[in-house]
């Protein structure tokens, strides 16, 4: 069950467009993972406060985040990653691409919330990666010989 490129069908009073697209549906524990959040305003109203919140279902390790426009902030602890955007523009399109390292296997849920604090913009959705254990081959030749024949 892999979700990508999940659209919030319902947000608050259509507030935001939000999509969420990891970029592979498995990857290898400890490697990088890459999600693409894709949020729109789609009120008639500059917001002045946007936020972005990024829920881990297992441990990760937070790798990189880049932004479509400066972000005011970036905050990490064990659980997530919060984006403060600042201001977005009524109907203004940000995206943000951000890069963890899952560190367990399983399942690997991300649920990601946009919100304006103090007010009822919001929208939410989840982005389910599989993760796998590293598969190590051995690379082995072995050759028998014996004595000389007489």
């Amino acid at each position: 069950m892999v979700s990508l490129g999940v659209v919030c069908p319902r947000a608050g009073a259509q507030s935001f467009g939000l999509s969420v697209v990891p970029a592979s549906s498995s990857v290898v524990v400890n490697s990088s993972l890459v999600y693409a959040i894709n949020i729109t305003n789609l009120t008639t109203l500059v917001l002045n406060d946007v936020w972005i919140t990024n829920f881990f279902s297992a441990p990760f390790q937070y790798v990189t985040s880049s932004a479509s426009q400066p972000l005011v902030g970036v905050f990490t602890n064990s659980t997530g990653v919060l984006f403060d955007l600042g201001p977005v523009n009524n109907n203004g399109i940000v995206q943000v691409l951000l890069t963890v390292q899952p560190n367990t296997v399983g399942t690997f849920t991300n649920s990601v919330v946009v919100a304006v604090p103090a007010t009822t913009f919001t929208s939410s959705t989840n982005a389910v990666v599989q993760v796998t254990p590293m598969v190590v081959f051995a690379d082995l030749g072995v050759t028998m010989s014996g004595p000389g024949l007489p």
